[in-house]
């Protein structure tokens, strides 16, 4: 018989292969299906059987109020098995309490956190005043497009009436967590440059290397600058935000060595900050095409554009009403713009202020990275926080 305690519940769902490219949402949908049968709560499934949406609800003592949604993703990235000291998909548990698998961080384990938290709240009678749903999609981590993208622009969505949201942020090394109520927008572009071809020997002039060179120049030039902002900070990591971050990621063309290539591409990741004006950024890059010359285009894959971010201040009730539960017990967060995306970007595009909250202090940041782990300790101490926080949001006036 499989053992339901909460350490158990997330080695069972860590142990489910949602890496990509090929996610068993299949066996994940399962998964939680029992677990919302395990707590007493009604689970609908929207999306598709190959991009499924999984809900639970609890329906608060007032569902005429705006409801509060809880939201994870079900995906995690790939894995170099090699490079882990554990099966990343074992879920194993050290004698030192460390529970390591691919999604023990992100976000794997705060999904079962959620679950465990509306146990612990219903076994102790708690009734909510708002209603409040539980919700695990599909896809976040390859962009979410035909995940939380595709869902917010649902009438099943627009059914919900919610109001507020928590979505994740990310481990902490120190004494205190991360909020997110911002993030900057993933903008990622093509830059194609052309010019003559010829023989490997030969000298001509403007060619595609020629103008991709001052396009790499300019945007690495920017880069530095950008770089340079929050060098001397102390924790940059936490500044990443504020500044723009520009990546070279691909370069493609050429035929073979000895000919001169007539078109070089050139791809760009660039993360625009939440200081930077969205058209001033543009015209910069079309300046850049520019001064390369002739014969050099840009497409952009992704604009995403500027959101309204989510105030912390007590203007928000739901600010107020974090706050105190987090003070309760004993948290200290420390609000910053999230400097990568996630799928807050969506919920705040349709208008639904949204908090990322993970309580992982005193943690490395291991999402993404080989030997992902989350020890037990802090595991169910974000079981203890999620309750103080559901009691608190549920019941704002």
């Amino acid at each position: 018989m499989q053992e339901n305690t909460p350490v158990a519940v997330l080695q069972e769902y860590v142990r489910i292969r949602t890496d990509h490219p090929n996610p068993d949402y299949r066996n994940a949908v399962e998964f939680l299906k029992r677990q919302a049968d395990r707590i007493g709560l009604p689970v609908v499934v929207y999306g598709t059987p190959s991009k499924p949406v999984v809900l639970m609800t609890w329906t608060g003592d007032n569902p005429s109020l705006k409801s509060v949604m809880f939201n994870s993703h079900m995906d995690v990235v790939p894995v170099v098995p090699e490079k882990w000291t554990f099966d990343p998909f074992a879920a194993c548990k050290t004698e030192d309490g460390k529970i390591y698998g691919r999604g023990s961080q992100d976000m794997k384990s705060q999904g079962v956190e959620y679950i465990e938290s509306v146990l612990k709240l219903k076994k102790e009678g708690f009734r909510p005043t708002r209603t409040i749903h539980l919700l695990f999609v599909p896809d976040e981590e390859i962009g979410g497009k035909e995940g939380m993208a595709s869902f917010v622009k649902s009438s099943e969505f627009q059914s919900l009436n919610v109001g507020f949201a928590i979505d994740e942020s990310c481990a902490c090394p120190k004494d205190f967590c991360i909020l997110f109520f911002d993030e900057r927008a993933g903008w990622a572009l093509e830059v194609t440059c052309t010019g003559p071809a010829g023989h490997g020997s030969l000298l001509p002039a403007d060619t595609a290397a020629d103008k991709a060179r001052i396009v790499i120049n300019e945007f690495l030039e920017r880069r530095e600058k950008e770089r340079l902002k929050i060098a001397d900070k102390p924790f940059p990591e936490l500044e990443l935000a504020n500044v723009t971050t520009i990546n070279l990621t691909m370069m493609e063309g050429g035929l073979q060595k000895n000919v001169i290539p007539d078109r070089l591409k050139l791809t760009f990741d660039i993360r625009v900050s939440v200081l930077e004006d969205h058209d001033e950024f543009a015209n910069w890059i079309q300046s850049v095409i520019t001064k390369a010359g002739e014969g050099v285009t840009v497409n952009f894959i992704d604009r995403e554009k500027k959101l309204t971010p989510t105030k912390t201040d007590d203007s928000n009730p739901f600010w107020t009403a974090l706050k105190s539960a987090l003070d309760k017990t004993d948290i200290k967060v420390v609000p910053v713009a999230c400097p990568g995306c996630t799928d807050a970007r969506y919920l705040r595009g349709v208008g639904v202020p949204s908090f990322g909250f993970s309580p992982m202090r005193n943690t490395p940041v291991l999402l993404h990275g080989h030997d992902e782990y989350i020890t037990e300790k802090v595991f169910l101490e974000g079981i203890e926080v999620f309750v103080e926080v559901m009691k608190s949001l549920s019941t704002v006036a």
